[in-house]
């Protein structure tokens, strides 16, 4: 009873105990202010004896037993009949009232707070209902307006229904009739009429409440994964969408699951990166990505046309990107990324799109570069609502830092976006991942749509069919083929001298600390880091061939000579402390150059010059010369290879292993078409010259030298649009072209192309089903990147051949002795840190494993370099909720309620407990080790998984003797508030700064600078200053110049001076009218989706 809530409507009579106590007197009405209903019941069945009861009522909450359980104890029978009211016309005829209650009932339990008490108060009604003279019916022919409780002498009819607002707290109107022959009449004419024509509710009644989180009811480890599953990735799977219109691309359902929650994360972060496996149909996503906002969604941009952008490489506009857009009708304009790293590119005129698709963005993930600088500049500046769309197949070349750079391409420099969702700093997130501390998972959930072949597969295996164009869509089987060369035959008695004068290279020029009087022992260490480098990249292009070499070899001696030539001029350049250390790393590495022109000069001429008296000349003079020897002494080598081997290099092993394995698998299994591939230009155009003019190896495959081709990075865009239509004609087939121009590339064919890199990278070329790599994989992501070019959607080989060349005989000492380059190198980097700009293409432990793996020709590693776990985490972890989706059905699915919990069992030794909750759009989870309070809770939900991960068989397992849930689910409470509680703070403290952006708000936060300047104008700065990242900026000369110059002029003009450079770059924002402060998560906001015990 409310405090005082008798005193109006009740008479309170202290009597002396040697007489009975008189009646309390009933009133007439209850309306829930004067007189209470809930007190009218109790006295009732408490003062006078009514101990049968039928209740008619539109809806019953199980709360009302925490008012009345303790009266309604003491009946002898009760009758309940449950009714609804009609609402609208659609009712009489459309609703299922069984489900509706279910419904109401489920949203009532879920919405209460699991507690001790509320537990016990729900097992007591739950015993009350078990009783035989406890009878419940749901009314339904059709609707039951009334509310009635009806004694045997007494009743109440009026407008309350059986729940806790309606028994106490609802301003109400009941009225007490105390006549029992009314009461009687009531019962038979009316209740029992009605009574007659409902049906039985009691068991469901009872089986919906033991099935809330307060009951008793043996969920199975399966429902509960299942449950969290389908919650955890309710948004992408677009279980709420609403059938709007088509579009005209037409997506397979896996492609358009993923477009539901590249959208998802687009509309919630501003930036997704599509990373579905290669072959996939990327170009789709991104184009249905393009579609949705400049189409569909045309009408929320406040009247104005939205404009998209499209950055590809250069060989992608015209074949794929501008086709495609023509096709679909998509107003959207085309870029080269070429274009972005041009000095004079102007990202001005891109700034203001309302979307940006990158495609390959993985050729970003450079920071230092020009291009990287350029597309920085492009998002950061102009609309500050852009959304930014990354598609790549590679989002990870060597470490995780690849993707780190890419994602600060979509939070536009910003390091605390996503710290809403549990990551406060990029930057501090990604060095733990690299240490291991962190799961690379929890920041892929909130950025990246990925998915892999072998997830592909697995969703046909369980009946998904793959439609793309009306047609069913089936995977070829990928087979890996070794073709085999002696690499000591290759370079001859010259292979022990070539190696051993590479590996003894002192490489002076870029490692001048070694030679400083007082040297600083890291930089040693860095400088003999970088001379690593360009040693492997030497024994690369051995393993390559002897031109390759011989063109790497020859810059080398040329830029070592014109070094030593300055150096004893008197100057002395320091090539190792510069950035144009990456130029000279390409100059020597190149993987598709092609000439050096006057590039030697000008990078000298860009190096800083240091004193020579600092350093120990006479033994980098002596070290100088050793090293020249040993250049020239390999070129003569090099060139004494080639004059035995005549023009038509007859005497190549690698190349005679080409020829054969051409000619045994294309010519002798039927392929018409192949495609072979190297790393470098040099090593393509041997190839490509070796085959075109040896006139029985082309007899012998079919072919005429006007069908062989070669493309490089020299080629024009025009000649590789020509010669991928001509080798693909089939896969490139655009919708405008006519039969006569079709046949005219038919007519024209080229049946083996051989390539570099330069068509590694979104290109159809599936009209091939034999691909030769030329080269070792020292990267074997490169491998599933070319394999992509015939392994695609839509190919019609039923199986595809992969062949990797190898070296049979000299392969493990190579092995070894780059493996030793690259264990020194990572061991610097772990000690003193490295440029991952210098770094470049790393060659880890695992890569080498992989290599003789390859060799062996296991076929699994393909499947094991895409899923890359970590990345793909996502969709191993969706696909068994896709199969539970395809067996159970969607709507069995949505009656597993919230709250649910069982038991599972967990790895030996393991005790836990797992919960999983929703707060808003978040859906967390979070785990508990049993009895070890000092234990910090795990957050992964990659490594929760694997705890709670359940197969349909498996059995419910004992709960634990003496378990109690409430400590537990209090502390996973405590804690998600703490949580919340630490973000919103540190929202409400403004973004950390950094380089540019610390300095000038630095300046702008000064008392005196602050006094100085009009405050609105103040105001704008400071804002701007705090909210875009001038990151890309660094470089800029004007804003150098302004920093440069703050403190020595007026600061007025230095106001003024940044005012315009913000204004050009389309970087000043205006005030915000009013500021949206992020709320503190309370305990009503946390909703329990499942718990479960792990024993």
């Amino acid at each position: 009873m409310i405090p005082g809530s008798a005193q109006k409507g009740a008479v309170l009579l202290f009597c002396a105990p040697s007489w009975s106590m008189p009646l309390t007197h009933l009133p007439d009405f209850t309306d829930n202010e004067e007189h209470y209903l809930h007190t009218v019941l109790e006295t009732l069945i408490g003062e006078y004896g009514e101990r049968e009861l039928d209740i008619a009522t539109g809806f019953f909450s199980p709360e009302v037993w925490g008012v009345i359980g303790e009266a309604f104890s003491k009946l002898d029978s009760l009758r309940l009949m449950l009714g609804k009211s009609q609402e609208t016309e659609l009712d009489r005829r459309g609703l299922d009232i069984m489900k509706y209650y279910r419904q109401k009932m489920r949203q009532e339990l879920q919405g209460e707070e699991l507690t001790s008490a509320k537990t016990e108060r729900l097992n007591a009604l739950i015993e009350f209902l078990q009783r035989d003279s406890v009878q419940v019916r749901l009314f339904d022919d059709p609707f039951l307006h009334a509310k009635a409780y009806i004694f045997k002498q007494n009743n109440i009819v009026g407008s309350s229904n059986l729940t806790y607002n309606g028994l106490r707290n609802n301003s109400e109107l009941n009225t007490v009739i105390k006549n029992e022959a009314i009461t009687r009449h009531l019962r038979e004419a009316w209740f029992n009429r009605f009574w007659e024509r409902a049906r039985e509710y009691k068991t469901e009644l009872i089986e919906e409440l033991e099935k809330s989180k307060f009951g008793a009811y043996p969920w199975t480890p399966y429902q509960v994964f299942v449950k969290v599953l389908l919650e955890n990735f309710r948004d992408s799977l677009g279980l709420e969408e609403q059938a709007g219109p088509g579009g005209v691309i037409q997506l397979a359902e896996f492609q358009a699951e993923g477009l539901r929650l590249a959208l998802t994360l687009l509309d919630r972060f501003g930036g997704v990166m599509v990373a579905d496996a290669v072959g996939l149909g990327k170009s789709f996503m991104g184009l249905g990505i393009l579609e949705e906002y400049l189409i569909k969604r045309r009408g929320e941009f406040g009247g104005r046309v939205p404009r998209g952008l499209v950055i590809c490489p250069a060989q992608l506009e015209k074949l794929v990107w501008t086709p495609l857009l023509e096709r679909y009708g998509l107003p959207v304009q085309v870029v080269s990324m070429e274009s972005l790293g041009r000095e004079d590119f102007n990202w001005r005129q891109y700034a203001n799109f309302d979307l940006v698709v990158v495609d390959e963005s993985h050729n970003f993930r450079n920071p230092a570069t020009g291009r990287y600088i350029n597309l920085l500049r492009l998002l950061t500046g102009g609309r500050s609502d852009k959304r930014v769309a990354l598609l790549t197949a590679t989002p990870v070349n060597n470490t995780v830092w690849d993707f780190y750079h890419q994602l600060q391409l979509m939070t536009r420099g910003r390091d605390d976006a996503y710290a809403g969702y549990g990551i406060p700093s990029l930057k501090s997130y990604f060095h733990g991942v690299a240490r291991g501390t962190q799961e690379f998972y929890d920041v892929v959930e909130h950025t990246m749509v990925r998915r892999s072949r072998r997830d592909v597969r697995r969703r046909q295996e369980r009946g998904e069919s793959v439609i793309i164009a009306g047609q069913e869509i089936r995977f070829p089987e990928r087979t890996l083929h070794r073709v085999e060369y002696s690499l000591t035959d290759q370079f001859g008695d010259f292979y022990e001298g070539l190696v051993r004068r590479i590996e003894r290279l002192n490489l002076v020029a870029y490692n001048l600390e070694r030679y400083k009087k007082n040297a600083d022992n890291t930089e040693v260490s860095k400088r003999e880091a970088l001379a690593g480098i360009f040693k492997t990249n030497f024994l690369k292009r051995l393993e390559s061939s002897v031109h390759a070499l011989q063109a790497s070899i020859g810059n080398q001696r040329r830029f070592q000579e014109r070094f030593d030539e300055l150096f004893r001029q008197g100057r002395l350049l320091d090539a190792g402390a510069n950035r144009k250390v990456e130029q000279l790393l390409r100059l020597s590495s190149g993987e598709d150059d092609t000439e050096t022109g006057g590039r030697i000069e000008k990078l000298l001429a860009a190096l800083p010059e240091v004193s020579r008296k600092d350093y120990d000349t006479e033994r980098m003079s002596q070290d100088l010369y050793a090293d020249l020897e040993a250049l020239r002494w390999m070129e003569g080598a090099i060139r004494d290879i080639l004059v035995s081997r005549g023009s038509g290099g007859e005497q190549d092993a690698k190349v005679a292993a080409l020829k054969a394995a051409l000619l045994e698998r294309v010519a002798g299994q039927g392929h018409r078409k192949a495609i072979v591939f190297s790393y470098y230009h040099d090593t393509a155009q041997y190839i490509y010259q070796a085959l075109v003019n040896d006139a029985e190896f082309l007899e012998g495959m079919g072919l005429t030298p006007q069908r062989v081709e070669l493309l490089s990075g020299s080629s024009s865009a025009e000649k590789r649009n020509d010669v991928v239509r001509r080798f693909a004609p089939v896969a490139n087939r655009r919708s405008e072209d006519d039969d006569l121009a079709h046949a005219a590339l038919l007519a024209s064919p080229i049946d083996l192309l051989i390539s570099t890199d330069v068509l590694s990278e979104g290109q159809n070329l599936q009209d091939a089903g034999y691909l030769l790599n030329a080269d070792l994989h020292w990267n074997p992501v490169r491998m599933i990147q070319r394999a992509g070019r015939i392994d695609r959607l839509g190919s019609q080989f039923e199986r595809l051949e992969i062949a990797n060349v190898f070296p049979e005989e000299g392969l493990e000492s190579l092995l070894g002795l780059v493996e030793r380059l690259q264990t020194r190198i990572a061991d610097i980097d772990r000690t003193v840190g490295l440029d991952a700009s210098v770094l470049g293409e790393n060659i880890s432990k695992r890569s080498f494993e992989e290599l003789r793996r390859i060799r062996a020709e296991d076929r699994s590693v393909l499947d094991e370099l895409e899923a890359e776990s970590e990345l793909s985490a996502g969709d191993e972890m969706r696909l068994p909720l896709i199969a539970a989706l395809q067996t159970i059905g969607l709507s069995d699915m949505e009656e597993i309620p919230y709250g649910i919990h069982s038991v599972h069992r967990a790895p030996a030794g393991a005790k836990a407990i797992f919960f999983a909750f929703r707060t808003g759009d978040r859906v967390v989870w979070r785990l508990y080790h049993v009895g070890q309070p000092e234990a910090v809770p795990v957050t992964s939900k990659r490594e929760i998984y694997r705890w709670i991960e359940a197969q349909p068989g498996d059995m419910r397992q004992d709960t634990p003797e003496g378990a109690e849930v409430y400590p537990y689910l209090d502390r996973a409470i405590r804690d998600l508030l703490s949580e919340s509680g630490r973000a919103v703070r540190k929202s409400r403290v403004k973004m950390p700064l950094r380089g540019m952006n610390l300095t000038l708000g630095n300046w702008l936060s000064d008392m005196h600078v602050r006094a100085a300047l009009d405050s609105e104008q103040h105001a704008r700065l400071l804002h701007s200053i705090e909210n875009r990242s001038l990151s890309g900026f660094e470089r800029d000369p004007v804003l150098k110049a302004i920093v440069t110059d703050l403190g020595r002029v007026r600061t007025e003009d230095s106001a003024a001076a940044l005012e315009a450079f913000l204004v050009d770059g389309s970087l000043l924002l205006d005030l915000p009218e009013a500021q949206v402060t992020p709320q503190v998560l309370q305990v009503a906001d946390i909703v329990l989706i499942a718990y479960e015990w792990l024993v």
